[in-house]
């Protein structure tokens, strides 16, 4: 028991001193996230591992036939990257020891004279699950291990094929290390215990050794694996997105390129004309317009089409004046997320942005990054405001 406790203290004491300086209200721990967010989902999960009972008379059974295997069901939900919960069912079997007469007797223990209170424990219950992780280190997507801490309370019953049941309400608190494997999987340490009021095991003697003298209690580890649904697609449709401003958009930039070619085109013959001549060599200023580059809620990847629009734009950065200077706003919408996480989500999208450019032949120096979060909506609608934007300085 105190080994547990000990190793709960560590837990806790590794998940504060990782905390960031990232500014937490405690508002946040009562938004919803909209349906589709990575910190709003569901999960289903199935462990195995040991159990302890304590009851009145558990030393007296040899340490080592008390430990039983212990199984657990649970099915939950997050509603944000800081509060959640669910309800789970535990069962295992149970190795006592007690006197004659009681229900659960089996037994006689070898040299003593007592028996042995072997029985099936089961417990359902629903807990309320805390992620300090994101609470004190900021949510993460990208984060391999949250340390969730849990509380609940819940109906314990003790059952023998040939016994009347015993059935008594209980507390249990405990605490989770999830190891996340991927979107969907994630592999899970947990440490629990579970209070029921006195006599539980049928057993009461009025001589307990432990620290609460009116309960008994049952203590577990296992490890297990959870299945999170509602995270396994990349790509989460919130609303129908009318595409034609985004392709007149396109078709405009298209003829100003197209127009700009074609100015290129006569500058370069009218400067081979003048080299014939030797005269002046007459520099092409060639003209490039704004670009909006648009994101899917709560990404920074570019897409398909995205990828080729920027490929005409460096095409024209490269044709124009080598010491123009071109700044790429980020911008995310105001209504997801936290002003922190759309801040870092709006510094992605304009780095992605630049490093699209960067590898298509743009000279890194006309480059300059201005991620604005969610403080300067462009636009009137949130889905255009998850957008990277890039405009000539000069």
């Amino acid at each position: 028991m105190k080994k547990s406790l000990l190793f709960l203290l560590v837990l806790f004491t590794v998940s504060a001193g990782a905390a960031s300086a990232q500014e937490f209200k405690f508002k946040d721990l009562f938004k919803f996230d909209e349906k589709g967010s990575e910190f709003n989902y569901g999960f289903i999960s199935a462990g195995g591992g040991l159990q302890v009972y304590w009851g009145d008379l558990q030393d007296q059974r040899p340490r080592a036939d008390r430990f039983a295997p212990s199984f657990d069901v649970s099915l939950g939900k997050m509603v944000n990257p800081y509060l959640g919960g669910r309800i789970q069912w535990a069962g295992s079997r149970v190795h006592g020891a007690t006197k004659a007469g009681t229900k659960f007797q089996g037994g006689r223990i070898a040299n003593s004279s007592l028996y042995k209170n072997d029985f099936n424990l089961s417990y359902l219950h629903v807990d309320l699950l805390w992620n300090l992780s994101n609470t004190f280190g900021g949510p993460r997507e990208d984060r391999f291990l949250d340390i969730v801490p849990f509380a609940g309370l819940g109906w314990a019953n003790a059952d023998k094929t040939e016994a009347k049941a015993t059935n008594r309400y209980a507390i249990d608190g405990g605490m989770m290390a999830q190891f996340r494997l991927s979107p969907v999987v994630d592999v899970i340490l947990e440490l629990r215990g579970m209070v029921a009021p006195h006599g539980l095991d049928d057993v009461v003697t009025g001589n307990k050794r432990i620290y609460y003298k009116k309960t008994d209690i049952a203590t577990s580890a296992s490890i297990g694996v959870a299945y999170n649904f509602g995270r396994e697609q990349e790509k989460v449709i919130v609303e129908a997105i009318d595409l034609t401003p985004y392709n007149n958009r396109i078709e405009v930039l298209e003829r100003d390129l197209t127009a700009s070619q074609n100015v290129a085109t006569r500058l370069e013959r009218t400067l081979e004309a003048e080299k014939a001549q030797e005269k002046t060599v007459i520099t092409n200023n060639y003209l490039v317009s704004d670009l909006a580059v648009w994101f899917e809620i709560g990404k920074s990847k570019l897409s398909e089409k995205e990828e080729i629009n920027l490929g005409y734009v460096a095409d024209a950065i490269k044709k124009a004046a080598a010491d123009k200077v071109y700044t790429i706003y980020g911008s995310a919408d105001k209504q997801t997320g936290s002003p922190v996480y759309n801040q870092r989500l709006s510094e992605q999208r304009a780095q992605a942005v630049y490093d699209a450019l960067v590898k298509k032949g743009v000279n890194a120096s006309q480059l300059r990054l201005n991620p604005v979060g969610d403080t300067q909506a462009k636009f009137d609608k949130p889905l255009l405001n998850r957008v990277a934007i890039i405009q000539s300085n000069n």
